[in-house]
């Protein structure tokens, strides 16, 4: 798991070639958040996020990916 404080920052090594978006859930699968249209990189705020464990999806036409995270 990546862990973070107040910020996680996304990073692509590739160019996004597709409209990339970023969604973020708890562990009980809840929506907590979506950012539309992220580019190679990206600042997730995090501030308001109680800490625990959450699951970072960034989603495209071609490309889905997972991620755990730790809110601290």
């Amino acid at each position: 798991p990546n862990a973070a404080e107040n910020t996680l920052f996304i990073e692509t090594v590739m160019a996004l070639t597709a409209k990339t978006d970023c969604y973020v859930y708890d562990l009980n699968g809840r929506h907590v958040e979506t950012i539309e249209n992220i580019s190679t990189s990206h600042k997730l705020n995090l501030e308001n996020y109680p800490p625990g464990t959450y699951v970072l999806m960034l989603s495209s036409i071609e490309h889905t990916l997972m991620f755990k995270i730790i809110k601290r």
